[in-house]
């Protein structure tokens, strides 16, 4: 029997954005100067949505209450400085007008900008597993279905 230890994973909310035109919301992290969806850490005793929500009026200050369920991602290995791996909820957010795109105030601490991208400029800021996590929620929403993923690979395909 495995040790609690041994099977402690991290939990990981991200939510998608998108703006009037269709460009995903994407935000810049300080310390490794990549590009992220929206979110981080989900807390003790807090909910994949409540941590979204909380990460969302931390990092780019709206009081967000719109979440729908789009996927879950395990990311293997170490992630999130985690040995055991990590959790990724993706949720989709809506569409922001002009008017919530200028209520974003980003958390300077932690966040160095933001911007709104097609999914082709989307790949080339993002590392690879997190535009590909992107990529699949996307097309799997706008065919009104939630996916399971592994690294960023959709899992249960027959193809």
């Amino acid at each position: 029997m495995a040790k609690t230890e041994d099977t402690k994973k991290v939990v990981v909310s991200r939510g998608i954005f998108l703006d009037e035109e269709g460009k995903v919301l994407l935000v810049k992290i300080n310390d490794t100067g990549g590009f992220v969806t929206p979110g981080g850490r989900v807390e003790l005793n807090e909910s994949p949505k409540t941590g979204l929500q909380r990460e969302i009026k931390e990092e780019i200050s709206l009081d967000w209450t719109s979440f729908e369920f789009m996927a879950v991602d395990f990311l293997p290995g170490k992630a999130y400085d985690q040995e055991n791996g990590a959790i990724c909820f993706v949720f989709y957010c809506g569409i922001l007008n002009e008017e919530n795109k200028k209520k974003i105030i980003i958390q300077e601490g932690e966040l160095s900008g933001h911007g709104f991208y097609t999914l082709n400029e989307a790949e080339k800021l993002m590392s690879a597993h997190g535009f590909r996590r992107l990529r699949e929620a996307v097309s799997a929403h706008n065919v009104n279905e939630a996916i399971y993923l592994e690294d960023g690979y959709r899992v249960g395909l027959a193809l």
